[in-house]
């Protein structure tokens, strides 16, 4: 038995526990849109306070940054072309910049990319987005397989698949991302203010406000 027997098709449990998922494919082939999938649907379930990403997303923005914070406490992260952080290249040292004290902080990281990530993520789940059915049966799917790890450990994967409906509008996917970072209101998606899911979680708002 391996971990992805314990699991639905659905790859999103496994954000819980790894905090890091990398989302790799073709162009336009609805990498971020899963980013933002799993975002909104993490702040719906109030696992987070903020959602901070390096693209527009069509949500009131806190506040602005020239680089990703790093000390931020229960946000999801969607860095859009997660090459230019964790790209073959990538130092040891670069990668505890970027991951450390994720569960700490209460935080998750997504890395859409077509450029393939370093080896070093070999241990986290992998989702790659395989192909399209357009209007089968009035639907329109985006088709994914993922699984934990790459290359020959690599445990066996699943087939999961996602209406790109659920994004539509909520993310500027035409922007090239850059060095500049938004944090993100995310009300709208959890449904309710910072205050009151501060006080669900008993988390006090000094720590984790910018």
């Amino acid at each position: 038995m391996s971990i992805l027997d314990l699991v639905s098709n659905d790859p999103y449990p496994l954000v819980l526990p790894f905090r890091v998922a990398q989302i790799t494919g073709r162009y336009g082939g609805g990498k971020t849109a899963l980013a933002v999938h799993w975002a909104r649907r993490l702040a719906r379930d109030g696992h987070i306070a903020y959602v901070c990403a390096n693209i527009p997303l069509a949500l009131p923005v806190f506040a602005e940054f020239d680089d990703r914070p790093r000390e931020l406490r229960y946000v999801a992260f969607i860095v859009d072309e997660g090459w230019q952080y964790l790209g073959l290249d990538a130092t040891p040292r670069v990668i505890k910049a970027e991951l450390a004290y994720l569960r700490k902080y209460g935080s998750f990281i997504f890395l859409p990319s077509v450029i393939p990530l370093t080896k070093h993520l070999s241990g986290f789940p992998v989702v790659n987005f395989v192909f399209s059915f357009s209007r089968v049966l009035g639907l329109h799917w985006w088709v994914y397989h993922w699984s934990v790890g790459t290359g020959r450990r690599a445990a066996t994967g699943y087939w999961w698949w996602m209406d790109p409906t659920t994004t539509w509008g909520l993310y500027d996917s035409s922007y090239l991302p850059s060095s500049k970072w938004w944090l993100y209101d995310v009300t709208e998606w959890r449904g309710s203010t910072l205050d009151v899911w501060a006080r669900s979680k008993n988390v006090n708002l000094s720590e984790i406000a910018v």
